[in-house]
């Protein structure tokens, strides 16, 4: 009888999951209905479980190359992982962990990736952002989440190279919530040499294991649309936290 119940509630919390984007004025007061109402969160989850194709599901190509996984219970599916160039002598420079997730507006909108937990993976990370394109990061994580390393710091204070590739820090804003950066990306090949902009807006005020606040997370997603609509680039705004974001990566 209890698990009839159950799955009499699921199925009106899958019922609930909205067709269409919430309009901002409505977010604050969506997130709070779900906050107390925590079902209707399950509804989600299960809807998108639904949605997906099980057969894409696989992620052959990640679990051999563990060593690459900062970790390794969170790999990406193969069909929309990220692949880089190949770098000469290194067979396995193609993997990263990270995904493709499409908007509702167009595909490849978003890479979601994990925390940089490692020095190799600094200069890995500023090279998929490189070859991307991209011009916008944002972090959702801490460096540091009750004495516990939840990202490394990878960009510099000043300036560091990354293999071929140069970030200099040129500008750190900090707010109550969040800290907005510029750096400056300088790489140089046997063709030339090539500078970029790429803003970094890093949320610092989502604890771990909670949930963040809300008007402060609105404001930092206002930031982050107002920025790329100034400054378009056909390449998609790289996102990470501690652990790459599972469901999101499953809605595609």
């Amino acid at each position: 009888m209890i698990s009839y119940r159950r799955r009499v509630q699921e199925e009106k919390a899958m019922q609930a999951v909205p067709s269409a984007p919430i309009d901002a004025s409505r977010f604050v007061a969506y997130v709070t209905e779900r906050r107390k109402k925590r079902i209707l969160f399950k509804g989600e989850y299960l809807m998108i479980n639904r949605s997906v194709e099980t057969n894409k599901c696989r992620c052959d190509v990640g679990s051999t190359m563990m060593d690459r996984n900062p970790y390794p219970d969170t790999l990406p599916y193969d069909f929309n992982r990220v692949i880089l160039p190949r770098i000469e002598g290194d067979e396995n420079s193609h993997y990263i962990n990270a995904s493709y997730v499409n908007s509702w507006l167009r595909e490849k909108a978003y890479v979601v990736t994990q925390a940089v937990r490692t020095k190799p993976m600094n200069a890995e990370f500023w090279r998929m952002v490189w070859e991307l394109g991209s011009n916008c990061i944002v972090m959702l994580t801490k460096v540091f989440d009750f004495m516990r390393v939840m990202c490394l710091q990878y960009w510099p204070l000043t300036r560091f190279q990354f293999r071929d590739i140069e970030v200099e820090t040129v500008d750190t804003k900090t707010y109550c919530h969040f800290v907005i950066r510029t750096f400056k990306m300088t790489r140089t090949t046997p063709e030339g040499t090539e500078t970029r902009t790429v803003k970094h807006f890093h949320f610092t005020e989502w604890e771990l294991d909670s949930f963040p606040y809300i008007s402060a997370f609105i404001e930092l997603r206002r930031r982050v649309r107002q920025y790329v609509e100034k400054n378009p680039v056909d390449a998609p705004i790289v996102v990470h936290c501690r652990k790459e974001f599972i469901t999101t990566q499953k809605n595609q």
